[in-house]
């Protein structure tokens, strides 16, 4: 299937398998939504943003940071272009990050993305 309603459907079984602890299928579904999401929607989404932002944390959870810290990066990027930096769901992204440099032990960058998240919730 190629649209954006499968890749929906792909990125909600692979949210699933992550939380069950099925990796290797949660990664194959979550990248395979995030080519059909990013395809069908554009690379400057919400949808595709959450995607990829689960996929990092799939990868930081396996710990493959190589391939999870352009994916944070990514998403950050996108939801300060799309809702600003202001907003709960930027400093959700901000704290996964954060998680992401703690779990990597460079807690400089951790505790600066975490100070930031809760600046911004602190609204």
């Amino acid at each position: 299937m190629e649209s954006a309603a499968y890749g929906n459907y792909c990125f909600a079984l692979g949210s699933i398998l992550q939380l069950k602890d099925d990796l290797p299928n949660a990664a194959r579904r979550l990248l395979e939504a995030k080519r059909l999401l990013g395809t069908h929607l554009g690379t400057v989404n919400l949808s595709y943003a959450r995607c990829v932002n689960n996929l990092a944390i799939l990868y930081k959870n396996q710990s493959k940071y190589e391939q999870a810290e352009p994916l944070y990066l990514e998403s950050l990027a996108i939801r300060a272009q799309l809702i600003g930096r202001e907003t709960r769901d930027y400093a959700m992204a901000l704290n996964n990050i954060g998680n992401y440099y703690y779990a990597c032990g460079d807690y400089a960058n951790a505790e600066k993305y975490h100070a930031d998240a809760l600046e911004i919730r602190q609204l």
